[in-house]
């Protein structure tokens, strides 16, 4: 063996060993890498556009100022008046809920008369329990499904952890308002956290608590089943999330019998990229009735992003989430797309001395009532723009400070839109966080009515109309990919065949062996020959029930990879008939 063969093999052993204690960081690196180098690309860009709206490369220049292609400035005491507004938000994950209860939106929604959803749509709609009697001006007739939000499981005993909420729900008369329109009530069920999840699902003497005292309050309330939120569901219990599912679906039907009620409805929110493949779809689809696909929180922390973007330069939205889940198996007709009433506000901060750049931070979240009300509908001097990509309004406003504020939102718009790429992709509706959010803005309702009400409804593809052609045509192959991994396989048998056929020459094979850019090239023809075999095998595990999980995926190719290599360089053909 010659001395450059074993210095490749210490160099290849190295980053074996280097790989194998680096492998818990594998799947955030597979996961991390197509969105730092997205929100790079999309932040740089950024730099670029708020450098020339507020008119600081003109600056630089010594050049006027007051160009027609500037952001108009607003005054400072705009700028206060609006840091000093107290949000409704606030209250969007338990904080400060008083704000909320304090400032209770007065809706007309019901001064208008909706049609009835058609048969088989499905609306599905969160109501916070801290939006109290929010639910009273609700078009229950555009809902078909409401999930009060939440029983928080609190995960070392499975009792309740939300005192507030659980009292709400026992006094209010949401239930029989809603059913006397037909419309679903669900009880929601949340618990966040892996952390939380794995103290949770490991002790299974746990979840009878949980059981008993959501039978309790169902039937208490005459609700019709519940709604699970599990986020951050870790790799470890996703046997045991299926079996705790199945356990609570069974106990909920045999409790429904005894008093004569139709079998529970199981609602199951699906994440929207973290931590997806944790749930196992394909068993999962024999125990719920409805799968909640998360479209939102696709929001970054350090860039300015859309909170449901459509599709973006990452992997990190709407398209990409849907088009997962349904190659995963998941039954697009008990499928719905879950869309945001809500926006986020960015602070904008100019460069300075202790930084050459532009710096975003999130200051709030807002609900699109607030939007409305403070900013597009005020005389606050500001610019909208549609991102075409992302399919969502940007209202950028800027200051004498040369500080910004940007607020990413849907509009009716930009929902249409959204809906119409539901629509397309065959799901069965659309799910709406939250309801209440939008305050008296009934233009989201007739746009519901509109998509979901009338027999007769013409959709456009939003994603062929953004990418054109070559994209789609990527697209139709993929959704196609059965035939062509077909096609691709046929081919490799072709060339494998090709290749024993070549080597029974002699001197092929003796140019092989000692020709080490020609077994150089040899082993790179086995990793060609070896990728549609691979993807083959891994099509035929998922079809079966099988998922192999991403980072495993990498270690399972490596070290195949590893094989091949070692065993193609050891291998010696016979060269005792080399010559005739």
């Amino acid at each position: 063996m010659s001395n450059s063969f074993k210095k490749v093999q210490k160099i290849v052993l190295t980053f074996l060993i280097f790989f194998v204690t680096s492998c818990s960081y594998v799947k955030k690196i597979d996961q991390g890498i197509r969105r730092t180098f997205g929100q790079i690309s999309r932040f740089e860009r950024q730099q670029k556009l708020y450098t020339k709206r507020l008119g600081l490369d003109e600056l630089n220049k010594k050049k006027q100022t007051d160009s027609l292609n500037n952001i108009q400035k607003n005054p400072l005491e705009q700028k206060n008046m609006i840091n000093t507004y107290g949000y409704l938000f606030e209250g969007i994950n338990d904080v400060n809920l008083d704000k909320i209860l304090d400032k209770p939106t007065k809706q007309d929604s019901m001064a208008f008369q909706y049609k009835s959803l058609r048969l088989n749509s499905e609306v599905f709609g969160w109501h916070p329990y801290w939006l109290g009697n929010t639910w009273e001006n609700y078009p229950f007739e555009l809902l078909s499904t409401l999930s009060f939000f939440s029983y928080s499981v609190n995960p070392t005993s499975g009792a309740n952890d939300n005192t507030e909420a659980i009292e709400e729900w026992k006094k209010t008369s949401l239930i029989d308002v809603a059913h006397n329109k037909n419309t679903r009530v669900l009880l929601g069920i949340s618990l966040y956290g892996q952390e939380n999840q794995n103290a949770f699902l490991k002790e299974n003497n746990l979840w009878n608590n949980l059981y008993t005292e959501i039978g309790d309050l169902l039937i208490l309330k005459n609700a019709d089943g519940i709604d699970l939120n599990f986020k951050d569901l870790p790799y470890g219990r996703s046997n045991e999330f299926v079996q705790f599912v199945k356990e609570f679906n069974q106990y909920l039907k045999n409790l429904y019998l005894s008093v004569n009620k139709p079998p529970p409805f199981i609602a199951l929110t699906l994440p929207s990229f973290y931590d997806r493949e944790n749930y196992q779809i394909k068993n999962l689809t024999e125990i719920v009735d409805l799968f909640v696909i998360n479209g939102y929180e696709y929001d970054s922390t350090s860039s300015p992003k859309a909170v449901a973007p459509l599709q973006s330069e990452d992997t990190q939205n709407i398209d990409y989430t849907v088009q997962y889940y349904l190659n995963q198996g998941l039954p697009a007709d008990r499928a719905i797309l879950a869309l945001p009433n809500y926006g986020i506000l960015w602070n904008i901060l100019p460069p300075s001395e202790k930084s050459k750049q532009f710096e975003a931070s999130i200051e709030r979240k807002l609900t699109l009532n607030e939007i409305q009300n403070l900013y597009l509908n005020s005389d606050i001097m500001a610019e909208l723009e549609l991102d075409p990509l992302a399919m969502n309004q940007i209202y950028r406003v800027g200051f004498e400070d040369n500080t910004m504020k940007e607020i990413y939102f849907d509009d009716q718009f930009t929902l249409s839109k959204k809906y119409d790429y539901a629509i397309n992709n065959n799901l069965k509706g659309v799910g709406i966080w939250a309801l209440g959010y939008a305050g008296n803005e009934t233009g989201l309702w007739k746009l519901i009515e509109t998509y979901f009400s009338e027999n007769k409804l013409t959709v456009t593809n939003p994603i062929s109309e953004i990418n054109g052609f070559p994209i789609n045509v990527t697209r139709r192959i993929l959704q196609n990919k059965e035939v062509f991994i077909a096609i691709i396989i046929y081919l490799t048998m072709a060339v494998v065949l090709g290749f024993i056929l070549a080597l029974t020459d002699w001197r092929i094979r003796k140019s092989i062996y000692r020709d080490k850019t020609f077994r150089l090239i040899a082993i790179l023809i086995v990793f060609v020959l070896l990728t549609p075999l691979v993807v083959f095998i891994q099509e035929l595990l998922t079809k079966s029930g099988w998922y192999i999980k991403s980072s495993f995926q990498v270690y399972i190719s490596f070290f195949l990879g590893m094989f091949v290599f070692f065993a193609f360089s050891r291998l010696k053909f016979d060269f005792l008939k080399e010559k005739p």
